[in-house]
């Protein structure tokens, strides 16, 4: 879990990408909680204007309510059984 910011801690969306998906045999997911100036929806290509992902789609979530957060590690869960 991270609060998205992500260049604060001198990581970059490419970098963070080659790892969530570094071992096919090792499922890695993030759940980003909260986004400041819509880091998040950048990294999940929601930035507007049709922005590509900068981060492998089903491996990163964003929970702006935390009352949502039992849904998405539900789907974090199914996502692994398929």
């Amino acid at each position: 879990m991270s609060d998205a910011n992500l260049e604060q801690y001198g990581i970059t969306p490419r970098e963070l990408g080659k790892l969530l998906t570094l071992d096919p045999e090792v499922r890695v997911f993030i759940i980003f909680i909260g986004t400041l100036e819509g880091q998040a929806e950048k990294y999940l290509g929601g930035g507007g204007g049709g922005d590509e992902p900068e981060l492998p789609p089903g491996h990163v979530f964003l929970c702006l309510n935390t009352r949502d957060l039992p849904k998405i590690l539900q789907k974090i869960f199914a996502s692994t059984l398929l």
